[in-house]
């Protein structure tokens, strides 16, 4: 089951039985760890859009009083 998984297998010239690529149970386990490992990273990165805990919004005023201040703007 796991080689049948397999994204990288290696293609061959000749068929080996009656496929164009060979695949291994490794493959299929890295091709399986690489499917998990990002849909992990989506769902972070979604929960994090959506519950926005990495940013904060401040505001700041400043309230100066021209008529007084000599400082050229």
């Amino acid at each position: 089951m796991l080689k049948k998984v397999d994204k990288y297998g290696h293609p061959i010239t000749l068929t080996f039985e009656d496929e164009d690529t060979f695949r291994t149970s490794f493959g299929g386990c890295m091709t399986l760890l690489s499917i998990m490992s990002l849909m992990i990273y989506f769902f972070i990165m979604l929960s994090t859009a959506i519950y926005q805990t990495k940013y904060t919004i401040t505001n700041s005023k400043q309230i100066m009083n021209l008529y007084n201040d000599t400082n050229p703007y």
